[in-house]
């Protein structure tokens, strides 16, 4: 790391040009010499949280817009604790990808909507009959219906000669 500050290279480049993923890891890795007495354990959690979504983003993993807005906020909130003033352009970046968060949540509810309407047993091979059967202490010797899993037609397991037959049949 100490090589990384000397380095002449970088001392002429300005700091906006330089690696963000270096200078995340040489925030971490000096947190204790040079940061801890000016910031706190929530800044410091901050600089972890930011290294993992560059770590994300620098292997290419899918990011879905939580948390593009997440890595947006934790880095707004960096920068607002060293008093940077690119922290309020940030906050319009933040609010340009709000429509694109709602979008893809209005998405999200559609799929699951759509999902519940298939009936879940039906789409797995599985009916589900109701049978009658005496409830014991129910007045008047009454039935109640009790529900029954029956592998459907094709799909009951094969006994020991392997045909299929109606083995699994509850009611």
């Amino acid at each position: 790391m100490r090589d990384y500050v000397k380095n002449p290279a970088l001392a002429k480049r300005p700091v906006s040009e330089r690696d963000v993923g270096a200078l995340l890891k040489l925030m971490w890795e000096t947190w204790n010499d040079v940061f801890r007495k000016i910031f706190g354990p929530a800044e410091r959690s901050l600089v972890g949280e930011l290294r993992a979504h560059r770590n994300n983003w620098a292997h290419q993993e899918s990011f879905s817009s939580d948390n593009a807005y997440r890595a947006f906020d934790s880095v707004g909130r960096l920068l607002a604790a060293v008093s940077a003033p690119q922290s309020g352009d940030l906050e319009k970046i933040k609010m340009e990808l709000l429509p694109v968060r709602f979008d893809e949540q209005a998405r999200s509810e559609r799929r699951k909507q759509a999902a519940s309407a298939i009936d879940p047993a039906t789409s797995q091979g599985i009916h589900v009959e109701q049978c009658g059967s005496k409830w014991p202490g129910s007045r008047g010797g009454g039935t109640k219906p009790l529900l029954g899993v029956v592998p459907r037609r094709g799909l009951e397991p094969p006994d020991d000669t392997g045909n299929s037959n109606s083995r699994g049949k509850l009611c």
